[in-house]
């Protein structure tokens, strides 16, 4: 799925896949001060959001739409290095991409701001592929892309066992988008 987040300094763009019939997640930088969000398929199918809530530190968010969702992803088990995996995504707001790579290392997240582990991914993406689901060779979702490391270059994902506790988080919190604390 395409994001598009109207916020207070402009247009964000990222990618989220469905993991509920009407729970989208995706990054929290995607998201983080959103007035509106924007939602629609690679076919050009656009779907209203209701809600949208982050877990800052796992810099992972979840964004409910009104109508259900065609597809929605089955959960996997965290790949291990030398694994090959895809990741989808938008980048740069374009087309629908579709990138493989082999999942290199593990690293400690806060190396890379992130509170949980970190999986490197040698693969290249870009700005727009945030969110963006990342795939076993089954087609299962086990991991959710969030960058590219400085140095190497390589994919940065945020893995499966990071987001199946997301909905019930109790450090979930509401997006927020009021630009009244910008100046004139």
């Amino acid at each position: 799925m395409r994001v598009r987040n109207l916020s207070c300094v402009g247009v964000g763009i990222g990618s989220a896949v469905a993991i509920g019939r009407q729970t989208l997640v995706t990054n929290a930088h995607v998201v983080q001060g959103a007035i509106e969000i924007q939602v629609n398929t690679w076919t050009g199918r656009t779907f209203d959001t209701r809600v949208a809530a982050a877990a800052f530190l796992d810099d992972l968010a979840v964004v409910r739409t009104v109508a259900a969702l065609p597809a929605v992803a089955r959960l996997g088990t965290d790949p291990a290095p030398g694994d090959t995996v895809r990741i989808a995504g938008f980048p740069y707001g374009g087309r629908l991409r579709l990138v493989e790579g082999r999942v290199t290392d593990d690293q400690p997240g806060d190396r890379y701001g992130q509170r949980g582990r970190v999986m490197r991914i040698d693969a290249t993406i870009a700005p727009g592929n945030s969110g963006g689901p990342v795939f076993n060779a089954a087609g299962e979702l086990v991991g959710v892309a969030f960058g590219a490391d400085r140095v190497t270059g390589h994919a940065l994902a945020i893995p499966v066992s990071s987001l199946r506790s997301i909905e019930s988080r109790a450090d979930l919190r509401a997006v927020p988008g009021d630009c009244s604390d910008l100046e004139d």
